[in-house]
């Protein structure tokens, strides 16, 4: 892959997206969402969006409350920004490489026939490392650009996945400055805690 790191080319890629479309006045949370193609764990992607104070506002009647509407992203609008890994070939090229040599973890479709209880656990911590790459990309994206685009604010990264527990709190503390990152997140974070 050209000696490139994952968290450079993850990180232009949504450098590149963010100068192509600059983030609307009321943005007050960026999203990297992890998820499975196919529901493989083989197959990791992640999506970069944003969501708006005027998302929350009319989230607010179905949300059971502030925060459920604010942080919870059923309620967000899910825009694709950015998307790397998936169909972009090269960056799932990339995640493909890394788990094999770099973590040493992987499983063929036959060793998951033969075996799928271990095949699962290779892949719980194909994304574990997978989402602390995430964390890291966010880090080097609030290192490289303060403001990510908004003019005089900085704006927190939210990297995730469907649920809400107690690492996805801990790894968004590694990846947003602790002035960036607001405390109310957190708290829902571990309010909505269904630690797998």
């Amino acid at each position: 892959m050209g000696g490139r790191s994952i968290e450079d080319y993850v990180a232009s890629r949504i450098e590149a997206a963010i100068a192509a479309d600059p983030p609307e006045a009321d943005v007050y949370a960026f999203s990297l969402w992890v998820s499975y193609v196919d529901d493989d764990p083989r197959r990791l992607e992640v999506w970069f969006g944003s969501n708006t104070e005027e998302r929350v506002e009319a989230s607010l009647e179905r949300a059971s409350d502030q925060a459920e509407a604010r942080w919870n992203f059923a309620f967000w609008r899910q825009n694709q920004i950015e998307m790397i890994g998936g169909d972009d070939r090269h960056g799932a090229a990339m995640f493909t490489a890394w788990f094999e040599h770099d973590l040493g973890r992987w499983f063929t479709d036959e060793e998951d026939s033969a075996d799928p209880d271990s095949a699962y656990e290779t892949g719980s911590q194909m994304e574990f490392h997978f989402f602390r790459k995430m964390a890291d990309v966010a880090a080097l994206l609030h290192q490289r650009a303060k403001t990510l685009g908004a003019s005089d604010r900085r704006i927190p990264i939210i990297v995730h996945v469907l649920e809400y527990y107690e690492e996805i709190a801990a790894q968004n503390e590694r990846a947003n400055p602790i002035d960036v990152l607001p405390a109310e997140f957190l708290t829902f974070c571990r309010n909505e805690s269904t630690e797998p």
